[in-house]
């Protein structure tokens, strides 16, 4: 079975995985995130959905109210359009670091993107 992480448990992608899968896995694998091998063990709470989409959508506010495309946004903070289409959508939480990036782009403290709506 092919493993991602030498010396870890294996991410489950070698065993039914096309080769085209697995062949991205070993060109990709330090680009490879962590996530990306391990499922989510349970799934998100609603209430956790819900806020992941309070940021998104603070992020978008945010980015709009500066005049910032999407691309704009990206090249600002070094990461690809379609990581800030996901985190705008609620698709995906961004990391810590990326929190700050955006944060600093967007000239607002994390803490208001990520305060809890009353």
């Amino acid at each position: 079975m092919f493993q991602c992480n030498p010396g870890r448990r294996s991410c489950g992608r070698g065993a039914g995985a096309s080769e085209a899968t697995v062949r991205v896995l070993t060109h990709d694998h330090f680009r490879l995130s962590v996530n990306a091998c391990r499922p989510r063990r349970t799934p998100l709470p609603d209430w956790g959905i819900a806020r992941r989409q309070e940021l998104g959508e603070r992020i978008a506010q945010g980015r709009r109210d500066l005049h910032l495309s999407q691309d704009q946004l990206a090249d600002r903070i070094g990461l690809e359009r379609r990581s800030v289409q996901r985190y705008e959508s609620g698709e995906r939480d961004p990391r810590c670091a990326d929190l700050l990036l955006i944060g600093h782009a967007l000239e607002v403290p994390v803490e208001q993107l990520v305060e809890r709506k009353q």
